[in-house]
């Protein structure tokens, strides 16, 4: 049986904003991405989700819930799409090592999203979980 990788990816919003990674590519050309990246051996999901987002936006978050689960058959991978929330003592930087492509760290504006070249391309299901009161009441508290 081959090997599956598993890896967490956050979704930090902070007054109708979305921070994502924004890349250029000259495979896929300029996208943006959820920050995250594989969770090493032994290590918490929690404590995961906190170490890659600090890696690649300097940002310091508390993880919430999870949000949803995404297969990837083509890379062997399983990704967990959590919520967190941004402390807002902290400052966005950029990366000491980038993700291949990265090209910076930006907040985006919720109302943009629809419309961005995001990779994975979950634009419709974030904006609709989003949405969902539930969530709207869990995940906009406090601002």
């Amino acid at each position: 049986m081959a090997h599956i990788r598993i890896a967490v990816d956050g979704v930090v919003i902070n007054q109708a904003m979305i921070l994502l990674l924004e890349f250029d590519d000259p495979t896929l050309g300029h996208h943006f991405g959820l920050p995250g990246g594989g969770v090493e051996p032994n290590e918490r999901l929690h404590e995961a989700m906190q170490r890659e987002i600090r890696e690649e936006t300097g940002a310091d978050v508390i993880v919430g819930p999870l949000l949803f689960v995404q297969e990837n058959y083509a890379e062997q991978e399983l990704r967990l799409i959590f919520h967190c929330a941004w402390r807002e003592e902290t400052a966005l930087v950029a990366p000491t090592i980038p993700e291949p492509g990265q090209i910076g760290v930006r907040w985006i504006p919720l109302a943009e999203l629809a419309d961005l070249h995001l990779l994975p391309t979950v634009n419709s299901l974030l904006l609709d979980l989003l949405a969902m009161p539930l969530l709207q009441n869990l995940l906009y508290q406090g601002e």
